[in-house]
């Protein structure tokens, strides 16, 4: 059955989930893309999908005949977008596995994931919801990822890690064994994590070292 989708965020996410979608098209027809939602309204099309508008489309489209991805990486901006499609459109989100990457059949998986390419997600991993998986991430078994992460291109969550809501993880950030990075907390691009990370805080480097905390929670 082909099922049609929405984007939502146009910018360099939501085109690059095109082509996971193109990818898993030519194994099996699944998807037809119908456009991209963008609150950034100047924006026209890419490779012929048009932006279909923001969130006056929404309030005039009939949204049960699309299922919606959400394309965006900042976790903050990616929760206040879910949630408002959910609270005031209950809108149906749907996950987007590209075909090559590895999902073990223990593996619990939320709504509204996208899963790139050649990522592995090991036995008894739990998923929440609206979570960006890079290509080449593997997340280790017995690890918990919370809703509205973004784990870049090659980052790699090791065993019985819990990585709380809305975390953020550079391109090839790692953390070792039995790690818990709390709230909103960042782990910079190429980082390694050999402990806790407090909540609303940013670290970076080998080993990993807070350089930045913010006092308000986000």
């Amino acid at each position: 059955m082909v099922e049609k989708l929405v984007i939502v965020g146009m910018r360099a996410g939501g085109v690059e989930l095109v082509e996971y979608i193109r990818h898993i098209n030519k194994i099996e027809k699944r998807w037809e893309i119908i456009g991209f939602f963008d609150e950034n309204e100047s924006l026209k099309e890419y490779d012929g999908i048009p932006l279909l508008g923001s969130w006056d489309w929404v309030k005039n489209a009939n949204i049960n005949e699309y299922k919606f991805i959400i394309s965006i990486g900042n976790p903050l901006v990616k929760k206040r977008i879910a949630t408002e499609l959910r609270e005031k459109f209950n809108v149906n989100f749907c996950n987007i596995v590209h075909p090559t990457a590895i999902v073990s059949k223990n593996a619990e998986i939320g709504e509204g994931n996208i899963i790139g390419p050649f990522s592995i997600i090991q036995p008894n991993v739990k998923l929440g919801n609206h979570i960006f998986i890079g290509p080449y991430v593997c997340i280790g078994h017995d690890s918990i990822i919370k809703d509205y992460c973004t784990l870049n291109a090659g980052s790699i969550i090791s065993g019985y890690n819990i990585i709380k809501e809305m975390c953020y993880l550079g391109t090839g950030a790692k953390t070792i064994q039995k790690i818990i990075m709390n709230e909103s907390s960042l782990l910079g691009a190429g980082s390694v994590l050999y402990t806790n990370l407090e909540a609303y805080c940013s670290a970076k480097g080998v080993p990993a070292k807070v350089f930045f905390r913010r006092n308000l929670k986000i």
